[in-house]
């Protein structure tokens, strides 16, 4: 299995966060900050967000971390104030989960049953954890 640069990874976050941009909220990848783990890559990135065009605002900034699995080219958000020690201890414990959910689906009497069951309870626990994936 392949595993992603951080340049891949760089050009991923970028183009996901791009398609994402209106005329209201734009992104700015600050790769200065760029964090490497063992599965993943932490990229953070600004978010501006201006008025609607009606109404004059101060445009409002907000630095969000983007995790980029090395090995699946999943791009993960989060949108729990927290410090990033916590966001990532937290990804690494969800995908280890994740992990042994998939290698132990045969050591079960209904193995197809319990490992949905299992799927979603993680995904619950993924979404309480302010976890949400950046769309293409």
């Amino acid at each position: 299995m392949k595993v992603f640069t951080k340049e891949e990874a760089l050009e991923l976050v970028t183009s996901r966060l791009s398609r994402n941009a209106t005329d209201t909220r734009r992104f700015h990848v600050l790769k200065d900050r760029t964090l490497e783990k063992f599965s993943c890559w932490v990229f953070f990135y600004e978010v501006v967000t201006s008025g609607d065009g009606n109404v004059s605002s101060e445009p409002t900034q907000i630095i969000r971390p983007a995790i980029i699995n090395k090995h699946s080219q999943q791009v993960i958000g989060n949108s729990i104030d927290q410090p990033i020690e916590a966001i990532i201890k937290l990804y690494e414990d969800l995908l280890a989960e994740s992990k042994a959910v998939a290698e132990s689906w045969c050591l079960t009497l209904n193995p197809r049953g319990k490992q949905v069951s299992a799927l979603k309870q993680l995904a619950e626990k993924a979404k309480k954890a302010g976890f949400y994936e950046i769309p293409f």
